[in-house]
């Protein structure tokens, strides 16, 4: 979607869904059943980031510097928003309760929009295989710090 659409889309949603500000994340619950497990959500979004600000190699600042926003929509899987720097979840499976398993995924998201984004400032075309294996990469550098590491990289081998 065009950012001139993104925008504003998403400047709506700010004031009509309550925006929780997690850390330096906003998180915007617009489930239909919001009610549900808000709460299990904020604490798995506050795992994950205690999980990469714990990490070494510089993972703290790409999220923090390149995510802005964490929306939960019934969605049927993750979607990046590059251009407003958010990404949708569905938080559906292991990434609604394992705070691990969403701070790979917010790696992996935030070195993708870093990428996207320093594309389009430079006017170039973006190689999308190129993108996701610094994706992969990133979040295997991520994983590679956790016990048991090669677990995580099997796991993790798809992208969000």
């Amino acid at each position: 979607m065009l950012s001139f659409v993104q925008r504003p889309l998403w400047w709506l949603a700010r004031r009509i869904y309550k925006v929780e500000r997690i850390g330096p994340l906003e998180f915007i619950d617009m489930r239909a059943h919001r009610d549900r497990d808000h709460h299990q959500l904020v604490a798995t979004i506050e795992d994950a980031l205690n999980s990469i600000k714990a990490a070494k190699g510089g993972f703290s600042e790409i999220v923090t510097d390149h995510l802005r926003f964490v929306a939960a929509m019934d969605v049927k899987r993750g979607e990046i928003q590059a251009t407003v720097q958010g990404y949708v979840h569905p938080f559906t499976g292991p990434g609604r309760t394992n705070g691990q398993v969403l701070a790979c995924r917010l790696v992996w998201v935030a070195t993708c929009i870093r990428l996207e984004r320093n594309a389009a400032a430079h006017e170039k075309l973006f190689n999308k295989e190129a993108i996701v294996r610094a994706c992969n990469e990133a979040q295997r550098r991520f994983v590679e710090q956790f016990p048991n590491a090669n677990e995580w990289i099997e796991y993790l081998e798809s992208p969000p």
